[in-house]
């Protein structure tokens, strides 16, 4: 397949896509409900892999988790960077020191992760 017929099959999924949304979207709610027990068993050994593969970050997010839970006035729901209160994750800078971390939404810790890896 040559790069236009790519270009021109992602062209056309984006076509039926936009023509037929609400039918695709109706099926992948009956997939999920239907098949949820799946899924559910098929995601399991993702959450052991990272955990093995990255013991340290799992040990940290962990830790965040559930002192977030037991204490949640400690962890501002509020992006430190741009003060947006929609998908707030917290950052570690330091993973040997788990609960410090620093607030941010979704945009801005990717951001974050782009500038760390000096991808910018």
């Amino acid at each position: 397949m040559t790069y236009k017929d790519k270009i021109k099959e992602k062209e056309n999924r984006q076509r039926y896509y936009l023509l037929n949304k609400e039918k695709i979207n109706k099926y992948r709610k009956e997939y999920y409900i239907l098949n949820k027990k799946k899924e559910q068993e098929k995601n399991k050994g993702t959450n052991k892999n990272y955990v093995l593969k990255y013991p340290e970050k799992a040990n940290a997010k962990q830790l965040v988790y559930m002192h977030r839970k037991k204490n949640p006035t400690l962890y501002p729901k509020i992006c430190f960077i741009c003060e947006n209160t929609n998908k707030i994750e917290y950052h570690h800078a330091d993973y040997t020191k788990p609960l410090d971390v620093l607030p941010l939404c979704k945009n801005c810790h990717i951001q974050k992760h782009i500038v760390l890896r000096g991808e910018c």
